[in-house]
């Protein structure tokens, strides 16, 4: 159950890492 738990947190967190990348890359393109 727990090693569920971080299993959930750690693909949050690539998630949200993901995201940023992807925004970041969006944001730069504009320019």
């Amino acid at each position: 159950m727990l090693n569920y738990f971080f299993d959930r947190l750690s693909l949050k967190q690539l998630e949200k890492t993901c995201y940023l990348v992807i925004k970041l890359d969006s944001n730069t393109n504009k320019f």
